[in-house]
């Protein structure tokens, strides 16, 4: 009768920790929980997904994923990489950028008068006071690899192997990407360039940290007060990049690690590819852009395009010319 009594007791045990609500989390901090993956009731579900937060429900060893484990330099590496080629492309696309300031606002009082003019591309997440001998994220900032270990030393994570940088790595792409769906509203994150990638990567790593180790933001936020970054502008792109990643949250799918094993496994190739950022770093070649074809009968064969004035820290835009074809 005791051992039954005992049995039972342990049942109900299990069904009451069973039948907590998906996705609440326990406000207590708890580290070591294994909280990657599906819950196997739910596992025919697309959007199965598992609460990443400590005190979130565990799991079995087969039904557990963790994100993979990778070092400062591989962060960096892809980093790098990205930023590089996302520069390249925002240049490549200048062209048709500035044309279109050359069409004058639209006038409709049916439709509250004038367009409003298109807001200025410089965040928070951009920075401000670029190095005078420095190139791509240097330019903008230290180098990106003792970055991301200093910043790894400031919240106590390895910077050899960490499933946390992976993790950020998740949370920036998915913050930054305009097919996140968003019912809140919140624009997606800038693009990953070289003046926006250092305030990106420690937003993505203290979200990841929070949402890993429990810990409260506050708490990280004065872990990194060394960084430079003042703190009611960290608050802001911490709260704008948790609103970016969108209705899913901090939840990962096992799907979507499973898929970043596969990315993050070309880091040796991009090694391979890296040159130092004084010599630049050899892009895919990327798509000419298509020329914009000037319309106006007065217009000339050849219009030259004025240039913007220039913004704090940001480079002259060269004059261009737009051709009838």
């Amino acid at each position: 009768m005791k051992s039954l009594r005992l049995a039972l007791s342990l049942l109900i045990l299990l069904e009451s920790s069973l039948a907590r609500p998906f996705g609440v989390v326990s406000s207590s901090r708890t580290t070591g929980m294994r909280v990657f993956g599906s819950p196997p009731s739910r596992r025919t579900s697309p959007t199965s997904i598992f609460p990443l937060r400590g005190g979130a429900i565990p799991v079995d060893e087969e039904d557990f994923h963790m994100p993979p484990q990778i070092s400062a330099q591989d962060m960096a590496i892809a980093l790098r990489w990205t930023g590089e080629v996302n520069r390249r492309l925002q240049e490549g696309t200048r062209y048709e950028e500035v044309s279109t300031r050359l069409v004058p606002p639209l006038h409709d009082d049916m439709r509250g008068g004038e367009s409003a003019p298109a807001p200025s591309p410089l965040t928070l997440f951009h920075a401000t006071s670029p190095r005078p001998n420095g190139n791509g994220s240097s330019r903008w900032g230290p180098d990106l690899e003792a970055y991301v270990e200093n910043i790894c030393r400031q919240l106590n994570l390895p910077p050899d192997v960490s499933a946390e940088l992976s993790l950020a790595l998740m949370y920036l792409d998915r913050a930054s990407s305009a097919e996140t769906p968003r019912s809140n509203g919140v624009p997606p994150v800038p693009y990953l360039q070289p003046r926006t990638v250092h305030r990106v990567v420690l937003a993505a790593l203290l979200l990841a940290v929070h949402t890993t180790q429990g810990w409260p933001l506050p708490v990280l936020m004065e872990r990194v007060e060394s960084l430079g970054v003042r703190p009611d502008q960290l608050a802001q792109i911490l709260q704008w990049m948790h609103g970016a990643l969108g209705d899913p949250g901090y939840f990962i799918a096992d799907y979507s690690i499973q898929a970043w094993r596969s990315v993050l496994a070309e880091t040796s190739r991009l090694r391979d590819l890296l040159v130092d950022e004084e010599k630049g770093i050899p892009a895919p070649p990327l798509k000419a852009p298509t020329p914009v074809v000037e319309t106006r009968k007065a217009a000339t064969t050849a219009v030259a395009a004025p240039t913007t004035p220039e913004k704090d820290g940001e480079e002259d835009v060269e004059p261009q010319v737009l051709q009838k074809p």
